[in-house]
């Protein structure tokens, strides 16, 4: 009973049906008069999805690793465009250390992409065999797949990114941090508007909304510096 009671649960089948819409929508195979159709986008759910999850998995994995309490993950439904605003986990705990917080913020964004690699890898070799329907869909879910690792690795407070500057100069104090992020967050935003990108320029004024502006928490040992191999 309490697994049925578990928000998670719900956020997740909600998404799973969100995110299939938006694949069968997209692919133009959606008839609102036949909700079922709706199902024709299961290959975009499932490919989605599963990267999503590997990425909070990623997370969630690591914090454990740490002896960091997390919670989640919870999937964001959204009856629009791709269908999910993606997924989050929550650290209802302190951080230990740096170290502990850069593995947190990478493990996330390396299982991803390993996931999504490990898809399309998966159906590439078969893609002039199989549907196009269903290739299509997961090519298009294999480019979500590293566009939002690209979002997440922003350097703004509470993103992937911002972890991981935190972990690499947090040592400077907080308000020098602030300083680096603010001028990473600004070189890349410049990027992207000189440069022809799939990121528009109001996805930079939401994420900065959303995680939490420049600021990022202390980890309860700021002095443990990171490692050669993790500034590598």
């Amino acid at each position: 009973m309490r697994f049925v009671k578990d928000a998670r649960v719900w956020l997740f089948a909600a998404t799973f049906l969100t995110v299939s819409f938006a694949g069968a929508s997209f692919s133009g195979v959606m008839d609102y008069h036949k909700p079922l159709t709706i199902f024709y986008g299961l290959p975009f759910a499932v490919s989605l999805l599963s990267i999503l999850l590997a990425h909070e998995v990623g997370h969630y994995v690591a914090a454990r690793w740490w002896g960091t309490e997390v919670d989640g993950p919870y999937f964001i439904p959204v009856p629009l465009f791709l269908g999910t605003f993606g997924a989050f986990i929550r650290i209802k705990s302190s951080v230990p250390n740096r170290t502990a917080l850069c593995d947190i913020g990478a493990s996330g964004p390396w299982v991803g992409i390993a996931a999504t690699l490990v898809i399309w890898l998966l159906i590439y070799p078969f893609r002039l065999e199989l549907p196009q329907l269903l290739v299509y869909q997961v090519r298009f879910a294999v480019f979500v797949g590293f566009l939002v690792t690209v979002i997440n690795l922003f350097p703004i407070g509470s993103l992937d990114g911002g972890h991981l500057i935190y972990a690499l100069f947090g040592g400077f104090g907080r308000n020098r941090v602030g300083y680096i992020m603010a001028l990473s967050f600004l070189s890349t935003m410049v990027f992207v508007l000189v440069f022809k990108s799939a990121i528009s320029p109001l996805t930079f004024f939401i994420l900065y909304l959303v995680g939490g502006g420049m600021r990022h928490p202390p980890t309860d040992d700021d002095a443990v510096p990171v490692d050669w191999k993790r500034k590598v």
